[in-house]
């Protein structure tokens, strides 16, 4: 196996998710899946086909004619879809018509839609800028998240009826239930951003259906236990899934997946796409402050949906101005990471006050602070964690979902000592000590996303009847899986300087 340095790289052009400056390898090794370790040494050596400047590593464990999806992907698959479809037949069943009436669905479905559309395809495509794996970017938040709606259904439904009165031992399959379903295929899909081409088709799909009873446990403490206020799901949906993710990805992180990887960066086409699916983003998000099922009422509302509406709107117009100040503040040009995720961040911070009557001011004050948290996250902090732990995060998932959604839940927290819960669908269940079980909420739903993510991590790490793992030269790669895709030859091994994105973390 060969090594290489930091004097193969290029290291005046960062090119993984993160804005900081580029962490060089030397002097760093990490334990990959055969159990040998790469220790990368001065020696400089290169393969065929790739110029001396750009890293160079064959895929080892004789990988390199192809990757055995058959007897990994296909059978994981094949056998998910038969143990579900077996639950779905015994336990899942339609509601009689008096329940689903065409009221029912004129309520709800607008929002499944909303809620949908931001899950595959808004921050699917907000996935693909890694330039040579957008196929499975796109394609594998599609599967993964499909599976992790069917499973959200058969997990989410027992947890919330099986203590209801009437409960006859079967989940009944209405459209509050898809979108509560959408929410934990939501929360699996950003949990993808922290270990994106680092993990096999198969490792991933294991790691979001895992995820699925870690999320129903953290939203069932976060909503029932300590009774925290989160009614979009700043705590239970974003900052869960980014650490999840962060915590599972503590096994993919090895010395070549990392920030230095020539692949791990974006091209001008791909961060292009990119930006699209932030712009539809902000135009879906407002639909997350009214779609959480159990605060939809059919007929007169009191106000919620409204606030619901109206906060994200000003959070986002906050979040999204700020990110172009803080963004040219700090690197004095304009950064495409912070453009394309900053942005968001207060989408993602509102969530957990969306139904408060904050005011417009109060709203917007939230995306301010948010934007410029995720643009510090990009900038300084991930960059930070990397150097000094080696912790991986590709898409920069700790720095849109994970601290503004910390963010968020503290925010709600904060306003329940000013804001009176008038007309609520549910009442501040502490009281005037509701600030403190907030920080409970933040707590719990910390130690269960990282203890589980953990684990989840381990196993599908450790668990490899097939021996087959991603090494050096595999990683970010779509030829491994892709028909018809080649891998990078002499003339695009590496994009040139004017062509690449800012860096990710």
């Amino acid at each position: 196996m060969q090594t290489a340095t930091s004097a193969n790289l290029p290291t005046s052009l960062p090119l993984a998710r993160y804005s900081g400056p580029v962490i060089p390898l030397s002097g760093r090794s990490f334990k990959l899946a055969t159990g040998a370790r790469t220790v990368l040494s001065s020696q400089q050596t290169d393969a065929p086909g790739m110029p001396s400047e750009h890293l160079s590593i064959p895929l080892v464990n004789g990988h390199k004619g192809g990757w055995q999806l058959r007897q990994t992907f296909a059978t994981t698959i094949s056998g998910a879809i038969v143990a579900i479809l077996a639950v779905f037949a015994v336990l899942v069943e339609y509601p009689p018509p008096s329940e689903v009436s065409d009221k029912h669905v004129e309520t709800y479905y607008l929002y499944y839609f909303q809620v949908n559309a931001i899950v595959f395809v808004g921050i699917g495509l907000l996935l693909t800028f890694v330039r040579r794996y957008s196929y499975s970017a796109l394609t594998l938040t599609l599967l993964g998240g499909t599976l992790a709606v069917l499973l959200g259904i058969i997990v989410m439904g027992f947890v919330q009826q099986y203590d209801q009165s009437g409960w006859t031992g079967k989940v009944k399959l209405d459209l509050p239930l898809f979108i509560d379903a959408n929410f934990a295929a939501c929360a699996a899909i950003i949990s993808i951003g922290a270990f994106l081409g680092k993990a096999t088709p198969t490792q991933l799909i294991w790691l979001c259906m895992l995820e699925v009873p870690a999320y129903a446990l953290s939203h069932y403490l976060i909503n029932n236990v300590s009774q925290g206020l989160d009614a979009g799901g700043s705590l239970s949906i974003h900052a869960f899934g980014a650490y999840y993710g962060l915590a599972a990805s503590y096994f993919f992180s090895f010395s070549a997946s990392g920030s230095s990887n020539p692949k791990n960066g974006a091209s001008y086409t791909s961060d292009i796409f990119a930006m699209l699916a932030s712009m539809m983003l902000i135009n879906l998000w407002p639909g997350f402050g009214g779609s959480l099922a159990n605060q939809i009422e059919i007929g007169p509302t009191t106000g919620t949906r409204f606030y619901g509406i109206a906060n994200t709107i000003l959070c986002l117009a906050g979040s999204s101005i700020t990110a172009f100040a803080a963004s040219s503040a700090l690197g004095n040009k304009l950064n495409m990471v912070h453009i394309q995720n900053s942005t968001l961040a207060g989408g993602v911070a509102i969530s957990s006050a969306c139904e408060m009557n904050l005011g417009p001011a109060g709203a917007l004050l939230i995306g301010v602070l948010s934007g410029v948290l995720s643009v510090v996250g990009y900038s300084i902090v991930s960059p930070a964690i990397e150097a000094k732990t080696g912790l991986q995060d590709t898409a920069g998932i700790h720095n849109l979902h994970g601290m503004p959604g910390v963010l968020g839940g503290i925010a709600a927290g904060v306003a329940s000592l000013f804001i009176t819960p008038n007309g609520l669908t549910a009442a501040y269940p502490h009281g005037r000590s509701q600030w403190a079980w907030q920080f409970v909420a933040i707590a719990g739903m910390l130690v269960v996303a990282l203890a589980t993510g953990l684990l989840a991590g381990f196993i599908t790490k450790s668990l490899n009847p097939m021996g087959q793992s991603l090494e050096d030269h595999g990683f970010f790669e779509d030829a491994l899986f892709w028909e018809e895709v080649e891998e990078e030859g002499e003339h695009d091994a590496a994009p040139a300087p004017e062509s690449v994105a800012l860096a990710r973390g």
